[in-house]
């Protein structure tokens, strides 16, 4: 995980699915716009579905597995030009699809991951900073024992 990232217990990053799910449903798809690209007649156009699966993996993902998958959207978005051979713009337009939606991906991402390194550095210096301000009390002053309990104002907080 890159740096930054608040993980629970479980090691996953709460509110972000799972890589196994982002890659599994990625994969699901792709199989589907494959086989019903080969099985359905050429007015279907199926496999403009493709541009769909950097978005996907660019939930769980960083840059290089999003233009990876890319890389494979375009290339089997022309692999199956041949069952539809008159369609050479639709090839087109759906391979610069791709790309932009790759690009933005990738941009999230990398926005995503600068945004919770700032996020995780504010909390570490808010969090130093509360711990010395807030000294634990003595268990006795004077002749009085002494007993107190911190409760945050945010649930995020120590």
């Amino acid at each position: 995980m890159p740096v930054g990232d608040f993980e629970d217990c479980t090691g996953t990053v709460p509110g972000r699915p799972t890589r196994a799910v982002a890659l599994a449903t990625a994969a699901v798809l792709y199989a589907l716009v494959v086989i019903l690209q080969l099985c359905t007649p050429p007015a279907s156009h199926i496999a403009s579905v493709l541009a769909a699966l950097p978005a996907v993996v660019a939930f769980g993902f960083r840059p290089p597995v999003i233009i990876t998958v890319t890389a494979v959207a375009a290339g089997t978005r022309w692999a199956l030009l041949p069952t539809e051979p008159e369609r050479i713009g639709s090839a087109v337009g759906t391979t610069v699809v791709i790309c932009v939606i790759a690009a933005l991906g990738c941009f999230v991402v990398r926005r995503r991951e600068k945004e919770s390194a700032r996020l995780w550095k504010v909390s570490s210096v808010a969090s130093a900073a509360q711990q010395a301000v807030l000294r634990p009390l003595p268990e006795e002053v004077g002749r009085f024992r002494a007993a107190a309990t911190y409760r945050a104002a945010a649930p995020e907080a120590v």
